[in-house]
């Protein structure tokens, strides 16, 4: 059975209606395993495009993070087993043309980047974790875990085992890929080293229930899913956050000996509930799935009460509506006429953020406290387009944001089988 992408790791950055394009090519693949190769902070750029799904032995997911890959030529790839027959060039404005990477009954867990001699995107399924370059025609070789195996082992790169990736984030500067094995109920880290070793950080397998600690490995996550990093520019980070169930909760990761391996539990009740505007522990949320940390707020996606709501990142960790008024699909001022249909996917874009509304089958915008539609929307099918009227895009769920050099784009998870690309002005 598949699961879906749930969230991506991307930089900062704005807002602008973009085309819609896809990533198509084709072919049955094999996935290898890379050689080791050091990971720095990747750029940014936007547009979106398409991975089609393939035959292959990926698995799926809901959200996700980035990647590396080794170079060499698609036709010795294809030779070697990596990979698969070349498509001809991408419809519409679309800079790289992708392989397929997934069957179709198989979900993205997510994607993310960590950047280096890239730069590269990691890209979580269910059961394992790859990466590919971000340019034409990128392979996704095996970093991580295997796609035919379910289980909750640690240990170098293939050798590790994973039970239902989702959530990711990613340390730039440490070269470190944080994710959620929500299945095992625990958080997993991967160091971008020869091997790439796997470790267990938060949790224990199996032991699925809400514990609260300020000593390394006796603390307890309940059903984790989204991931976060703190705010940007805090180096070296101090700590993650994650969506627990109803709760959102923090993992220290800091050199602090007192703080390395805490869990402490800020915002939320075991109970769900609608949007509040309360204060830490008495605020509630209604299936919250992705968040994004900035330099003094979080915003998260609270799905079944279908707005964003803004976390401060200081106690007592104020929780407030930021986005969305009602269960719809409308524009306008977020506090009084703005709805979505399941927003789940979030992240910074130039001047706001960008959020999949799943069942909207659209990207919309957020900027000075209005929403706004990006793409999709109006064609409820796989299309290459512009905007509402032209774009068609299928369940979006996590999304990834890059730039560099003055190029945006959006990288999008679109039912939970395919990679878009949108550029951004």
């Amino acid at each position: 059975m598949g699961t879906s992408l749930r969230g991506l790791g991307w930089g900062a950055a704005g807002l602008a209606a973009g085309s819609l394009s896809w990533w198509a090519c084709g072919g049955d693949f094999t996935f290898s395993a890379p050689d080791a190769q050091s990971t720095t902070t990747s750029a940014h750029s936007s547009s979106v495009s398409a991975v089609t799904s393939g035959t292959g032995t990926g698995g799926g997911g809901v959200g996700g993070s980035s990647q590396v890959a080794s170079s060499s030529s698609a036709s010795s790839q294809a030779s070697s087993g990596v990979g698969g027959s070349i498509a001809p060039a991408c419809p519409g404005e679309a800079p790289m043309c992708v392989n397929e990477w997934l069957t179709e009954d198989k979900g993205l867990t997510g994607i993310t980047d960590i950047g280096a001699s890239g730069p590269y995107l990691y890209i979580a399924v269910t059961n394992a974790v790859y990466r590919a370059p971000l340019g034409p025609n990128p392979i996704p070789q095996l970093i991580a875990g295997n796609p035919a195996e379910t289980g909750s082992k640690d240990g170098p790169g293939a050798d590790a085992r994973f039970n239902q990736l989702a959530g990711m984030a990613v340390d730039a500067e440490a070269g470190i890929l944080y994710l959620v094995d929500a299945g095992n109920c625990v958080i997993r880290k991967i160091t971008a080293d020869k091997g790439f070793p796997v470790t267990t950080i938060a949790g224990k397998v199996g032991d699925c229930q809400h514990v609260d600690t300020t000593t390394p490995g006796t603390g307890r996550l309940k059903a984790p899913l989204g991931l976060a990093l703190d705010q940007p520019g805090n180096m070296p980070h101090a700590v993650l956050y994650v969506v627990d169930q109803n709760y959102v909760r923090t993992i220290g990761i800091g050199l602090a000996a007192s703080s390395a391996g805490s869990i402490a539990t800020i915002a939320g009740q075991d109970q769900a509930g609608a949007d509040n505007n309360a204060v830490g522990l008495s605020a509630t949320f209604n299936g919250p799935v992705d968040l994004f940390a900035g330099s003094s707020t979080v915003v998260i996606t609270d799905q079944q009460n279908n707005r964003v709501r803004a976390m401060s990142v200081t106690a007592p960790n104020g929780v407030s509506s930021f986005c969305g008024v009602f269960k719809g699909f409308n524009n306008g001022d977020c506090s009084s006429s703005a709805a979505m249909n399941t927003p789940t996917g979030i992240t910074a874009v130039p001047n706001g953020y960008a959020v999949s509304d799943t069942y909207n089958n659209s990207i919309r915008g957020i900027a000075q406290s209005q929403l706004s539609i990006l793409a999709g929307g109006k064609i409820n099918t796989h299309k290459v387009g512009i905007g509402y009227d032209e774009a068609g895009i299928v369940k979006p769920t996590a999304l990834w944001f890059r730039g560099s050099q003055g190029a945006h784009e959006l990288y999008i998870v679109e039912a939970a089988t395919q990679i878009r690309r949108m550029p951004m002005q």
